[in-house]
């Protein structure tokens, strides 16, 4: 496996997604406080969320871990398969993206 200089590794990542987190922080900043009482009757809607984020988030440390451990030994097929079982879920129907576009029509 291919170690990567860190810093360079997350200086391309932060280059490459800048436009797409500022307009999705700033989706997610407009549209926060409307899963809240009083606009909501419970948190819950804002606890469900936080979900996909919190998947999103665990991957990439159990993913960072398993590259850590000198002991687990995971081909490039292996971790790309996993990766992909796993970008499915979230990509399914393109729902994400339809939930954070401000032009869509909720039903």
């Amino acid at each position: 496996m291919a170690v990567l200089a860190s810093s360079n590794l997350s200086d391309e990542i932060n280059r490459a997604t800048r436009s797409q987190h500022i307009e999705l922080n700033r989706l997610l900043i407009n549209r926060l406080s409307l899963a809240l009482p009083p606009h909501s009757s419970t948190p819950l809607l804002y606890g469900k969320g936080l979900v996909p984020f919190a998947r999103i988030f665990l991957f990439f440390e159990i993913e960072l871990g398993r590259g850590l451990d000198e002991e687990h030994e995971d081909d490039d097929e292996e971790a790309t398969a996993r990766a992909g079982r796993f970008c499915v879920g979230l990509l399914h129907g393109d729902f994400l993206g339809r939930s954070l576009d401000p032009t869509t029509t909720r039903q």
